[in-house]
């Protein structure tokens, strides 16, 4: 006959799990109500574990006898094993049971997830047994054991995701409120809904939560509140840019980053620069102070060594008048030198101008070759030519572009020894020049396009600059490139869209 299982109120399972935070603790009551309703004197509980592939213990009730806390079921094995195979309840023989009672194991299903665990209801010798009625009534019940089991590990996962957001997001907030940058979150309609402490240092006590993006532009000045109007407008059509803004008669500045919101919104982050800003232009200032002290030291190099000339010159001529036609001479050499050189200065002074042309590289290249090949025989240096790949047309001022090969073709010439080599390569829209010469220390390779910036004795260090001058005013690349003791490199790019 079957026993008698007192009534069970299933709603209870549901309720727990909804009020219960911790999976433990609703195993625990679950295990509790199989007990009382299944009359059982104890209970345990395996869940699928997939770190396993297995089923791990997770929670026992009732009577002393307890199961280790390391037990692993696998599917297949023992009675447990089977009945999660299966997916079907077992009336456990009481002859395989070491204390002569009944058990019951049942497996729990869900149509989500299929098998998640398994549940095993005991009585003890002295108990009526359980019989395939009790069998049947607790595999039903067990249905809504596994669904509410279920529910409560979703339930549980739910709240530890809830739980991690909640810390992400106060953690973003501890950031957001300690940047040093104002933070502001524009909604599609330009209400702002949230800002940091930074932001209320920009906008003041105008910033309430609601208040219309427009009306705490009100109180910034107004170069920085154009520059937040265009950034806002260009952000909420989903174009992230980035802005700087200068108001000369406070002497601040800012930088604003507009970055757009997948509803439509936009945030905005504005920083207080004033004092970058400040401290560029000071390192700027001493920038050109160094180059204006530099520039001064070589000139005055530069004119210092024609005067002593002239100066010597007009004494002989004062002590020797039978001589003056010689010294006159050296006094108008002198003077021709200073006159060019105070054209040198004047010349890389001036805004460049440029007559633009369409016309072949490859042909400037082969022609300043050969205007200077002469002077390369006499100091035994070799000159090559290389074309690899033909130069395509571009739009330039080709005499332009011969005053830069003439200087880097003469500088390789000044740097080689006789036996040495220059090299002019000629590879679609890119020119090279490579020599073989004593190479640059990587102290002074920075300083290369410094203006009256020279390692030369007689030289003036304007030639690199106005190389660089020249590439710059046609959008070409110049870069260099060099070895001590191996030789020097310099190369120059027209890029591909420049040509015709």
């Amino acid at each position: 006959m079957a026993s008698i299982l007192p009534e069970r109120d299933l709603t209870t399972l549901f309720d727990a799990y909804r009020g219960e935070t911790n999976l433990g603790a609703f195993l625990e009551h679950a295990l509790g109500c199989a007990i009382e309703w299944f009359g059982a004197a104890r209970a345990t509980l395996f869940l699928k574990d997939d770190l396993s592939r297995g089923y791990i213990l997770a929670g026992q009730a009732g009577d002393t006898s307890r199961v280790p806390t390391h037990t692993l079921l696998r599917e297949g094995e023992g009675i447990a094993g089977k009945a999660i195979r299966d997916g079907r309840p077992i009336l456990v023989d009481p002859r395989d049971l070491p204390d002569g009672g009944s058990a019951v194991v049942v497996p729990l299903v869900t149509p989500e997830s299929g098998p998640i665990g398994v549940i095993n209801v005991a009585r003890t010798a002295g108990m009526p047994a359980y019989d395939d009625q009790d069998l049947d009534l607790i595999a039903s019940i067990a249905r809504y054991i596994g669904l509410a089991i279920h529910n409560a590990r979703l339930f549980s996962r739910m709240n530890q995701a809830v739980a991690q957001s909640r810390a992400t997001s106060e953690k973003l907030d501890a950031i957001i409120a300690n940047l040093g940058v104002g933070v502001l979150v524009v909604t599609p309609y330009e209400e702002v809904v949230g800002w940091n402490p930074q932001a209320v240092q920009v906008f003041g006590e105008t910033l309430q939560q609601g208040v219309l993006f427009r009306h705490i532009l009100k109180q910034i000045p107004v170069v920085l509140r154009v520059t937040l109007e265009q950034a806002f407008y260009t952000a909420s059509e989903g174009e992230r840019i980035s802005r700087r803004a200068f108001d000369s008669a406070s002497d601040l500045a800012w930088s604003v980053v507009a970055s757009p919101l997948p509803d439509g919104g936009v945030t905005l982050a504005i920083q207080d620069i004033s004092e970058h800003e400040r401290a560029n232009r000071e390192l700027a200032r001493v920038r050109r102070l160094a180059e204006i002290g530099q520039m001064t030291a070589a000139v005055a190099h530069e004119i210092r060594n024609p005067l002593t000339g002239i100066r010597s010159a007009a004494q002989m001529v004062q002590s020797t008048s039978d001589e003056a036609c010689e010294y006159g001479k050296i006094i108008e050499e002198e003077a021709l030198k200073l006159n060019a050189l105070c054209d040198q200065f004047l010349e890389f002074s001036r805004p460049l101008a440029l007559n633009l042309k369409d016309f072949d590289p490859t042909e400037v290249a082969a022609h300043v070759c050969d205007l200077h090949r002469s002077e390369f025989i006499k100091r035994s240096v070799g000159l090559d030519l290389q074309i690899k790949r033909t130069a395509p047309m571009v739009k330039g001022d080709p005499l332009r572009l011969e005053q830069i090969l003439r200087n880097l073709i003469l500088n390789g010439l000044q740097a080689c020894r006789p036996g040495g080599e220059v090299t002019l390569v000629v590879d679609g829209p890119h020119l090279s020049v490579h020599d073989t010469g004593a190479g640059i220390e990587p102290h002074h390779l920075e300083k290369l396009f410094t203006p009256f910036f020279t390692t030369k004795p007689s030289g003036t260090g304007l030639g690199l600059p106005t190389v660089r001058k020249i590439a710059d005013a046609h959008g070409w690349d110049v870069r260099v490139q060099s070895t001590p003791g191996v030789g020097t490199t310099f190369e120059l790019d027209f890029g591909w869209d420049q040509a015709a």
